[in-house]
């Protein structure tokens, strides 16, 4: 392994380790699993090289200033030449352009009508150009314009943890609804226009829990919605007549032993194979679908791209940007897009590399350098933007 290349990859590998009752009836709880795609990790790779999978990664430099400062990227949505980046640990939206320059953000905590205590999650509307937003409390969804301007907002009945919308309704994941006896309802669906509230799907077994966070469950493209449950290897598309059961994933040894795939998992169960270094996946995450690849996480560090024409699911631990010499490991799901994803890197990660670098007298190409020397270690994440190759430039 080169120099430079084994520097990224030992300092990747260090910080994704760190790092790691209403109306309810339900609509739909039969899955449709005629169609699914069976998938079997074929392979696990270190690195992935961008020009395998990607037409290009462009680097968008998210402008760092005092009303847009970022600590974690939770969630990003991409539509027209709108950027916008959910924070929960700062709990707010901020909104930029494609460029990556700051547009507004939106900060409104109190009780107050147009306020919230906590978000929980956030989605887009790019039909009506406008920001939905999930608070914790009060039960309610808000509504903004794309320069965050407040436009109304109405109550809900429950508490939702994710949120999408799609074709005029919105698709609700309950948090903790393994707690609810009455109405173990998991998937929940809100009409735009009526606000009726109704449960969508209630598996027949739910082993869940809200104290591991390793991305989204509940993911929108372009065109459909896709949602995942812990401690299930399997990945459902949503449409408005049913849920299809679109793949199940094999991961071979790493697959949770039948004896997890209960209602109720012990506490001392659940520990065991949530810790960091387990070798179980049990949260499949971030998934983005599109004519030519699958992409996810779970919580293994790392990612999966299963490339539809030659049907091979690849594990990595990076991805190697070559125009940058530069590596990610934090792949990202981009709601309202299917055919881009995004890498994340810090800033300071690219510090500490090359302060590494030059302690090892180990030397790194200027266009690299060029790279760095453009942030501080206190800015921003950078976003990656990485459109995947069309089949026919394969």
């Amino acid at each position: 392994m080169q120099p430079v290349k084994k520097i990224f990859f030992l300092l990747i590998s260090s910080v994704l380790i760190v790092s790691c009752k209403n109306s309810n009836q339900n609509t739909n709880n039969i899955i449709d699993g005629r169609n699914t795609k069976e998938l079997i990790v074929d392979q696990s790779i270190q690195i992935c090289e961008d020009e395998d999978y990607f037409k290009e990664c462009v680097p968008v430099f998210l402008e760092t200033n005092s009303n847009s400062l970022i600590k974690k990227i939770d969630k990003i949505m991409l539509d027209d030449d709108f950027l916008f980046v959910f924070d929960r640990s700062m709990n707010n939206v901020v909104i930029f352009n494609k460029n990556g320059d700051y547009i507004s953000r939106i900060s409104s905590v109190g009780i107050g009508q147009g306020e919230y205590k906590q978000l929980t999650d956030v989605c887009i509307d790019p039909v009506k150009k406008q920001i939905v937003l999930c608070p914790d409390y009060p039960n309610k969804l808000m509504f903004f314009d794309y320069s965050g301007n407040f436009l109304h907002e109405k109550s809900i009945k429950e508490l939702y943890r994710e949120i999408v919308m799609i074709d005029e309704h919105f698709y609700l994941l309950r948090s903790m609804p393994h707690k609810d006896k009455e109405n173990p309802c998991f998937l929940s669906r809100i009409d735009n226009d009526t606000f009726g509230e109704d449960c969508f799907f209630t598996p027949p077994t739910i082993s869940d829990s809200p104290f591991f966070d390793f991305g989204h469950l509940l993911t929108r493209g372009k065109s459909d919605v896709f949602f995942t449950t812990r401690y299930n290897n399997s990945i459902y598309k949503i449409t408005p007549e049913k849920i299809e059961k679109a793949y199940n994933i094999d991961f071979k040894s790493e697959n949770l032993p039948d004896k997890y795939n209960t209602k109720d998992i012990a506490a001392e169960d659940l520990k065991e194979i949530s810790s960091p270094g387990s070798p179980y996946v049990y949260s499949i995450s971030e998934v983005n679908d599109n004519s030519g690849y699958l992409s996810f996480k779970t919580n293994k560090p790392g990612f999966y791209i299963y490339k539809k024409s030659d049907e091979r699911l690849t594990f990595f631990n990076s991805l190697h940007i070559s125009q940058y010499e530069i590596y990610s490991g934090r792949m990202q799901h981009i709601e309202n897009a299917e055919n881009i994803i995004a890498f994340l890197i810090d800033p300071g990660f690219l510090m500490q590399f090359k302060k590494v670098a030059e302690e090892k007298n180990i030397s790194i190409s200027q266009q690299t350098l060029e790279f760095i020397n453009k942030v501080k270690s206190d800015d921003n994440p950078i976003v990656f933007l990485c459109e995947f190759k069309n089949q026919q430039e394969h």
